[in-house]
């Protein structure tokens, strides 16, 4: 079943990002403390996302808007068609 190992390996890479993004958002939002502008918890973030060797990029463009549906006032989901 090696279908059922590279399951378990993508699992397991996607854990470990995910507490190191989690980690990373922690670490500046406890050293930065509340106040700022999102754009400098963005500038910093990325920072500390690099320094973690965890590969990223800024503001990459959203899909065409077209596949995009308003859910209200609380935010945006994507069609699901």
């Amino acid at each position: 079943m090696p279908s059922a190992a590279l399951t378990q390996d993508k699992k397991a890479v996607a854990n470990d990002l995910s507490k190191g993004i989690i980690g990373a958002a922690i670490e500046v939002h406890r050293i930065l403390r509340p106040g700022l502008l999102e754009s400098e918890y963005e500038e910093c973030i990325y920072h500390e996302l690099s320094l973690q060797g965890i590969p990223l990029e800024c503001q990459v463009p959203l899909p065409e808007p077209r596949l995009w549906l308003e859910t209200g006032p609380c935010g945006w989901t994507t069609c699901n068609h």
